[in-house]
């Protein structure tokens, strides 16, 4: 066999080899899509279903992490929600636009970003879901929510988005919030 034929060889499976571990690589990012998507985009359905309802209290109580109940009480989600109710409305569609998902020290998590359309607008939400419990009892609960719209901007410029507690950076300020969020790294429920 000449060594022209030998290099041909080896390249072919070289190539063939690069096209698999691409097609594999492709095949992987899939299934983490639709793995990621199918767990947070109920959960995003499910809570803008029960802002809507008026049972955000009782979902968030049962659905969100205990560091996510810690950064808000009942009553600021009660206002999140209601600016939620009055100046976006009912979620009407949402499409994955980016996810992380990963597990570390035994915990799991998803970031998920939704660009989402509500009754009034374009909105994007953004959260991070944990995994709690384990076995056949694990759930995935919230542990942070941003929901960002240029209505919620228009809302806080007119002054009718709620903005009050602390932040890291001290008392709540007069001026425009930039979108809605919880998060179990920052107490306030309005950024």
């Amino acid at each position: 066999m000449s060594a022209g034929k030998v290099l041909l060889i080896v390249g072919l499976v070289f190539v063939g080899g690069l096209m698999l571990l691409a097609g594999s690589c492709a095949g992987l990012l899939f299934y983490g899509y639709s793995s990621s998507d199918a767990v947070a985009g109920p959960r995003v359905d499910d809570l803008f279903r029960a802002v809507q309802a008026g049972d955000e209290v009782e979902f968030l109580s049962s659905q969100t992490t205990g560091a996510f109940r810690a950064a808000a009480s009942p009553e600021a989600m009660t206002r999140l929600a209601d600016t939620f109710r009055s100046e976006l409305g009912p979620l009407k569609s949402r499409s994955m636009r980016s996810f992380n998902a990963r597990t570390s020290n035994g915990q799991s998590t998803i970031e998920a970003t939704y660009q989402a359309q509500f009754d009034k607008g374009p909105g994007e939400v953004v959260l991070t879901l944990r995994k709690t419990g384990s076995g056949s009892d694990a759930v995935w609960k919230f542990d942070a929510l941003r929901v960002n719209s240029p209505l919620l901007d228009r809302a806080a410029n007119r002054g009718a988005v709620a903005e009050d507690g602390p932040t890291e950076e001290g008392p709540a300020e007069e001026g425009p919030a930039e979108g809605a969020e919880v998060t179990a790294e920052q107490p306030s429920p309005v950024g």
